[in-house]
């Protein structure tokens, strides 16, 4: 089955905003090292500190497992089609998905106390450059207005929703800090 267009708007979402970070078209090595230095920066870790190295750590493997799954002609890049075959073939993506999902809701989960609040939502998504006011608004949305609790049972409900999903309304579609796919 063809993946629909508003499902490859919210997986170019997530390539060009949270992989893509310097911007060259496709994920490298690169990408990773500006997401640890700007998530570090924002959370107060020295590049000396342990935090600092356990996000290194963590980061490095999400890329090493994105290379080996996403990245077909190893070429040490991974391009939009190669992002988008990923997210549509299930053997491909089952192990890199579920790491990328647990570290993905511990990043979000700053005081680690097993539950993602807004503050910690709209933080982390401002080192990636989401503008506070949409990041707010799409907490409050798959939120259901602050009264469901985004612990990780929750966040795993939401994060199919948001990459498997085709229901436009579906709260998990604003996991990623945005409103709306236009």
């Amino acid at each position: 089955m063809a993946m629909t267009d508003f499902r490859k708007k919210k997986l170019f979402h997530v390539f060009d905003v949270f992989f893509d970070t310097n911007h060259s078209g496709a994920i490298d090595r690169e990408d990773f090292d500006i997401s640890i230095r700007n998530i570090c920066m924002v959370r107060g870790w020295k590049d000396d500190s342990k935090e600092y190295a356990e996000t290194e750590s963590r980061f490095f493997q999400i890329w090493e497992s994105l290379k080996l799954q996403a990245g077909i002609d190893d070429d040490g890049t991974v391009m939009p089609e190669e992002w988008y075959a990923l997210w549509a073939d299930p053997q491909r993506r089952e192990g890199w998905q579920q790491q990328y999902m647990n570290s993905q809701f511990s990043l979000l989960d700053t005081s680690g106390d097993g539950v993602i609040d807004m503050m910690e939502f709209c933080q982390m998504y401002s080192c990636y450059g989401v503008d506070s006011s949409e990041s707010k608004k799409a907490y409050l949305l798959l939120s259901d207005g602050n009264k469901a609790v985004v612990n990780k049972e929750y966040f795993s409900v939401l994060w199919k929703e948001f990459f498997f999903g085709e229901d436009e309304k579906a709260r998990g579609n604003h996991l990623f800090g945005k409103e709306k796919y236009v």
